[in-house]
């Protein structure tokens, strides 16, 4: 009778117990199920160690189970958490998964359990290893979580720590996993660096200008000149970049110090300052200046002077002295608003030249040259604004990534200035990683515009668009010459104005990897389509010119070496090259 009695309790109780083991199955199995496949595949296709993209293996790694994840993290805010503070979740008693399952098991997991809530864990703190110089609070500083947050594995937040830390420049390899809290169901995201040097120089510029051409007979005044740009761009380990930027030649003269620290300000905002002062000159008109040579005080023509043609520029030469005060925010992991003041003062040095401008093929056609600036000494008060959005593997070797960036300044009377003008410019780049390892391409776009009565060294010049004459340095010109024209259009009546535009496609190949001294070594060839106008001449036709001919567009290439080395990366264009030989030949 006893055993018939246990006989029949243990059956009632066998369903009891499989549905609570079924159940306890179902919970060992879901946290699995949910957590991040670690053959992601986003992992960029350069192989090479020291140019490993982020991907979304370092943000799934595998949280580690060793005695040494479980020392106190560098944060000091990241105190253990009380039982108490624990947000009311299914999951958070639950332990990092020891297996990730691959793509083939997710794909034959049954419908329940694809369908599964997604795991998620809570943020404990952040611990920091290989920093030898930066400040682990200025690491914690790109790290958008709080105590207590839900972080989930397989968000892009983790990959945004990534790109964020690789953006600074500061570490020439970043990797970002999950670890173990100090309790079940919290993590420690753990961020390794290596570190790079960071007094770099981070620009220089050295060439031979061509100078004024006093008749079409006569010869160039060629002159070299120097630049350059030394920043310490992590200060003490504080995040901070303070510059000396310097410019040297016959012609121009600049100098530069600036300052920016993105800790300083509270709740974010960083600081940023900016003093210059630049000495130089301005080149306008290419072969179709026409000088008045009358003498207002005889009444006669000058004797050194003649109504015919003597100069194929007019220059303006002044000075320029200023300081810019700037801030801005993250509104997300690669979205930034920068906002900034600047006031500066003009000067012309001597007198502004009266002359006229032939317009079109036609020499009569003349308007009068005006270069928007007061004879005496004037004062810009302008403001900006910039939303900027980088999402780019490396700020220097880029491979993979987007760049965008709108900006617009604004000079009003009302600020106190002595011109009034807007000036709106954007800027995109997008690269994309060929099949072939460290192979890419770049496409970018540039476009901008200025309304109002804004000053020449404001307006867009043909220099910043063609890499066939020596670029501006430090907003200042350095080569009277203008537009190849390589096409033949209306672009060789344009030289500063108040359209522009370029797009234009690189394809770079790595050359060397390695090396403690010379890291990486690129080839590169870029091609592009610019444009440059007066608005007048949306409206009319530039006289002279028809057909496509009329558009005032050119051709510009450039073929050169990118390297990254310890005191920074330095770009080589071999472009110049061609204007030096006819520079020289003249």
């Amino acid at each position: 009778m006893r055993a018939w009695l246990l006989t029949f309790g243990l059956c009632l109780a066998c369903p009891a117990i499989l549905a609570a083991q079924a159940e306890d199955e179902s919970v060992d199995a879901t946290p699995a199920a949910d957590e991040p496949n670690t053959d992601s595949e986003d992992r960029a296709p350069n192989a090479d160690s020291e140019n490993r993209e982020p991907n979304a293996d370092s943000e799934a790694r595998e949280p580690t189970t060793d005695s040494d994840d479980r020392e106190p993290t560098t944060d000091s805010d990241d105190r253990e958490p009380d039982a108490d503070s624990a947000p009311d979740d299914p999951y958070a008693d639950a332990t990092v998964a020891d297996d990730y399952p691959s793509e083939t098991e997710q794909a034959t997991m049954p419908d329940e359990a694809s369908e599964a809530p997604t795991l998620r864990y809570y943020f404990e703190g952040v611990r920091i290893r290989g920093n030898e110089s930066t400040r682990a609070s200025v690491i914690r500083h790109y790290v958008p979580f709080e105590e207590g947050d839900v972080l989930d594995p397989r968000s892009e937040e983790l990959e945004d720590i990534e790109w964020r830390l690789r953006g600074t420049g500061w570490f020439s390899q970043v990797e970002v996993s999950l670890a173990r809290g100090s309790r079940r169901g919290w993590v420690v995201i753990v961020i390794e660096v290596e570190e790079r040097n960071t007094i770099v120089v981070s620009q220089l510029v050295a060439g031979i200008s061509e100078g004024l051409r006093r008749t079409e007979d006569s010869s160039s005044d060629a002159v070299p000149y120097l630049g350059f740009t030394v920043a310490e761009t992590n200060l003490a380990g504080t995040g901070a970049r303070l510059g000396l930027s310097v410019l040297g030649s016959t012609r121009a003269q600049a100098l530069r110090l600036e300052y920016d620290n993105p800790t300083l300000l509270p709740r974010g905002w960083r600081f940023g300052a900016l003093g210059f002062f630049n000495n130089g000159r301005h080149y306008f008109g290419d072969g179709n200046v026409f000088v008045d040579c009358f003498d207002e005080e005889t009444g006669m023509l000058r004797p050194d002077c003649d109504e015919e043609f003597r100069s194929k520029n007019i220059v303006v030469f002044y000075r320029r002295a200023g300081l810019a005060l700037t801030t801005g925010h993250a509104l997300g992991p690669n979205t930034r608003l920068q906002l900034g003041y600047q006031v500066e003062m003009v000067k012309p040095i001597g007198n502004i030249p009266t002359a006229s401008l032939s317009y079109g093929r036609d020499p009569d056609n003349r308007r009068p040259f005006i270069p928007n600036i007061e004879e005496d000494l004037s004062w810009l008060s302008v403001l900006r604004t910039a939303i900027e959005y980088d999402k780019r593997n490396d700020p220097t070797m880029t491979t993979r990534g987007v760049f965008f960036r709108l900006d617009g300044e604004l000079a009003s009377s009302a600020l106190g200035s002595s011109y009034e003008f807007l000036r709106v410019r954007t800027t995109f780049r997008a690269w994309a990683p060929l099949p072939w390892s460290g192979h890419s391409l770049r496409f970018s776009l540039f476009l901008g515009s200025v309304f109002g009565d804004a000053p020449f060294f404001y307006q867009f010049q043909i220099a910043d668009l063609t890499d066939l004459v020596p670029s501006q340095v430090f907003e200042m010109q350095l080569d009277r010459r203008g537009a190849p024209n390589l096409l033949g259009t209306a672009i060789a009546d344009m030289r500063v104005e108040e359209l522009a535009g370029r797009f234009d496609i690189q394809y770079e190949l790595p050359l060397f990897r390695g090396g403690r001294r010379l890291r990486r070594l690129n080839a590169y060839f870029n091609i592009g389509l610019l444009y440059l106008a007066d608005p007048r001449a949306l409206q009319l036709a530039v006289p002279g010119y028809s057909g496509a001919a009329a558009a005032p567009i050119d051709l510009t290439f450039d073929v050169g070496l990118r390297f990254d080395s310890r005191i920074g990366v330095f770009q080589i264009g071999f472009s110049n090259i061609l204007g030096f030989l006819n520079l020289f030949d003249r």
